[in-house]
């Protein structure tokens, strides 16, 4: 994402989508009540009988917004030409190459800090396996996005394993998944390679290493492969320290930072402890579930408790379903006259909840790690 220019005193920013990873961003930054303006396609009427597509500089009042091929986001006109009728509505569909302008009544930390990340220029991935004798599983990370991708499994021991050379086959368990991590490797040109397992597994994989993945390779532990094992590679603090900045593993950091202050007795958690700890100037970090961005009430929350100097961090889901690419080129915020009449205040995406995102929505979906105990 590219930051055009930004007035956040007067709570202006604009911004050009490079990639579709963009429209993630985009759909936790702006949140309902916003307005956003940018050109755009509509029908317009060119005589009594006849109407036709042109381009036009619309602005509207975000009332609903869906990822899937980019983001869509709809909304009452609140600004535009003369012969487009205000209060009516109309839908963007916001694409790489598509540039449009956010106004907000408040830029809190929590979106600026979001923005900038989404501005930072893309970082190489980083691939995850979880594997134990046997079995592994992989998952790329790359920002805040975690894709699952297929499990490599072995039938029965010495089985060999087609490593998608032609003629290239070795045997052993070990061995194909060696061969299998530096196929992968050459494919996505990872910065790391995280490397994981139930007891001495990891040093049975080294061995089999070539001198380039393995430099690569940042060992950990885990109990076992599988999603659950990802899961528990992403929380391990040597990890997080490896892959700092990486939104998915500061996010499951997040919130086992939560969990230990509730422990404690130094946390609050569910939208009546939370609100209390606030209106006491207590919280030093508020985590809030993604579902819950266009409420009222937990955004007066977020306001406070970003005036009073706490953190606020955004649990989010993964994004395993925002993967694939193939937005549209630019130009091509299309739209949908009079689309998302009655529109909920809800944010719908194809993506899975992550284990932090669960783990949260458990508590109510808000908790705040305090600075003192409140008794």
């Amino acid at each position: 994402m590219h930051l055009v220019f930004s007035d956040f005193r007067k709570g202006s920013a604009k911004v050009r989508l490079d990639s579709p990873e963009d429209a993630w961003y985009l759909a936790r930054i702006i949140t309902t009540g916003d307005t956003i303006e940018g050109k755009t396609m509509r029908k317009v009427a060119v005589s009594e009988t006849a109407t036709e597509r042109r381009p036009v500089r619309l602005g509207i009042s975000v009332e609903k917004m869906e990822l899937g091929d980019g983001l869509r986001a709809s909304g009452k006109i609140v600004s535009g030409p003369d012969d487009v009728p205000l209060g009516s509505y109309h839908s963007f569909q916001l694409a790489p190459g598509d540039a449009l302008t956010i106004i907000k009544q408040d830029w809190l930390g929590y979106a600026r800090e979001l923005l900038t990340e989404a501005c930072k220029p893309r970082r190489k991935p980083v691939l995850v396996c979880a594997f134990d004798k046997g079995k592994a599983s992989f998952a790329m990370l790359t920002g805040a996005q975690v894709a699952h991708l297929a499990d490599f499994a072995s039938g029965v021991s010495g089985k060999q394993f087609d490593t998608g050379e032609k003629g290239n086959r070795t045997t052993g368990f070990f061995e194909g998944l060696a061969a299998h991590l530096s196929a992968l490797a050459s494919r996505q040109d990872p910065a790391k390679i995280v490397l994981a397992s139930p007891g001495f597994w990891k040093e049975e994989l080294k061995r089999h290493l070539t001198p380039d993945i393995d430099g690569l390779a940042l060992y950990a532990t885990c109990q076992g492969a599988g999603k659950e094992g990802i899961e528990e590679v992403l929380k391990r603090p040597e990890v997080a320290a490896a892959l700092a900045g990486e939104r998915a593993a500061s996010e499951s950091a997040a919130v086992e930072r939560l969990l230990v202050a509730i422990a404690k007795n130094i946390a609050a958690y569910g939208m009546k402890e939370v609100g209390d700890a606030v209106d006491a100037g207590a919280v030093e970090e508020l985590l809030v579930s993604e579902r819950l961005l266009n409420d009222d009430a937990v955004r007066e929350l977020m306001r406070k408790a970003d005036s009073q100097r706490g953190s606020v961090h955004i649990i989010t889901g993964d994004m395993t379903g925002m993967a694939a690419g193939g937005a549209a080129g630019a130009g091509s915020s299309g739209a949908r006259d009079g689309a998302g009449g009655g529109a909920s205040d809800s944010l719908a995406s194809p993506t899975a909840s992550s284990d932090a995102a669960k783990k949260l929505d458990g508590l109510g979906g808000i908790g705040a790690v305090l600075r003192y105990s409140l008794g």
